[in-house]
């Protein structure tokens, strides 16, 4: 009994059930879904405004010269070495004022001015700041100072080769800097004269270095190089003018000898430059 019941029960609910799949889904194989309305989604692509025009390309704006600048005076050849005047800002063409490039030793964009420092001899333990040595300066725009001022090739200079030139208007270290006042005074440097100017008639006077030192001048020649703690380093000359001893505060001393390698007379006629390089 209780089994009959239960089937009839199953079958009611069956014969109630199947109406109601007929009529919410259409039957199997039936195009009929593609006929019904489509609900339309949101277009969500992305539209391209129209933006702002690019900038136009740069010109460089065409700028008349003064007509009353003089123009440079003829020859004019910055790619050559220096042999006449060589002032250009505070410290010359020769200096290091811009900025060097340090690729190749260093040398300056600007003036085309290249360097390079060579130490031949470095005395170790010396007393002071200032170490007692040998030690090789090249510019490449440095004038021919050869001669009896310092001994070496052209654009070479030494450790104690500093020169009070032009009348004292010009320092020249031995680095290449020209420090040149026959105008005025220059502005923006480190380094200038302690006191008074060297006047024509005794170039004597005393140069401060940036850190602190001193170079004293004494009748046109470097006489001592003073350290910041005044320890004194003396220049001694021969009666040509020429550097023979250089010594340090305690003592020590380098010798400077020279030669005629680089002139002569031959049957009568002389060659080379007459410089005498120091050996």
């Amino acid at each position: 009994m209780k089994r009959t019941t239960f089937s009839m029960v199953s079958a009611i609910f069956l014969a109630l059930r199947l109406p109601l799949f007929a009529q919410n889904f259409t039957a199997p194989g039936s195009m009929d879904e593609f006929s019904n309305v489509i609900i339309e989604q949101a277009d969500t692509a992305m539209a391209i405004e129209p933006g702002v025009p690019a900038d136009a390309p740069y010109v460089d704006e065409l700028v008349a010269g003064d007509e009353n600048v003089p123009l440079p005076e003829a020859p004019y050849a910055p790619d050559l070495p220096e042999t006449g005047t060589d002032y250009e800002g505070p410290v010359g063409v020769t200096g290091i004022f811009n900025g060097n490039v340090t690729t190749g030793c260093s040398y300056d964009p600007l003036n085309h001015s290249a360097h390079r420092v060579i130490d031949d001899i470095v005395v170790p333990g010396s007393i002071g700041k200032y170490p007692l040595k040998m030690t090789r300066y090249y510019n490449s725009r440095q004038q021919y100072y050869a001669l009896n001022a310092i001994g070496l090739g052209p654009g070479w200079a030494h450790e104690y080769s500093w020169l009070l030139w032009s009348a004292g208007h010009k320092v020249v270290s031995p680095h290449g800097s020209v420090y040149d006042n026959s105008c005025d005074e220059p502005v923006g440097v480190s380094e200038a004269w302690e006191g008074p100017t060297p006047s024509p008639s005794t170039g004597t006077g005393t140069w401060r270095l940036a850190d602190g030192g001193r170079v004293h001048f004494q009748g046109y020649l470097v006489t001592y190089i003073e350290d910041p703690y005044g320890l004194r380093t003396k220049i001694a000359y021969d009666g040509s003018g020429r550097r023979v001893k250089v010594t340090e505060p305690g003592g020590r001393c380098l010798w400077f000898i020279y030669g005629t390698q680089n002139h002569g007379i031959d049957a009568g006629r002389e060659w080379g430059d007459w410089t005498w390089p120091r050996t």
